[in-house]
């Protein structure tokens, strides 16, 4: 009896050793007339970021996700620590976990006179065409 329950209980265990880790990673490029409607603009990808973000812990709470933005600021950072002597080699292999991404979401504002067009897709990182 013990040895069936092992082995059922191993049985259930060994997918989830094989499961993958959903990796999302957002990336926005703004196209506008001026520096103060890009400045506006890019108030509108902060807030598809945020509600973004609580999509995904909503709907896929094991997912992981960050932005193409929050990376440029972190290595921005590790390079500053790195330069004062206190730098961290784990935050950059986190980094580059985080660079791993299955997939892509691409945002796209562009403004054309008074109206703003904005174009959002999800790419899977393995039908992408390079």
């Amino acid at each position: 009896m013990k040895n069936i329950l092992f082995i059922l209980i191993i049985m259930l265990w060994l997918p989830a050793l094989k499961a993958e880790k959903t990796m999302f990673l957002l990336n926005w490029k703004i196209l506008a007339q001026n520096k103060d409607n890009s400045d506006k603009l890019d108030l509108f990808c902060d807030h598809f970021e945020a509600e973004f973000n609580n999509g995904i812990e909503k709907y896929f709470p094991c997912a992981t996700k960050t932005s193409y933005r929050n990376i440029a600021t972190i290595l921005a950072w590790e390079r500053d620590k790195q330069l004062l002597g206190a730098g961290d080699d784990d935050a950059l292999q986190n980094l580059a976990g985080a660079m791993g991404a299955q997939y892509l979401v691409s945002l796209k504002m562009t403004q054309l006179g008074q109206t703003v067009v904005m174009n959002a897709i999800c790419i899977h990182m393995k039908n992408a065409k390079h």
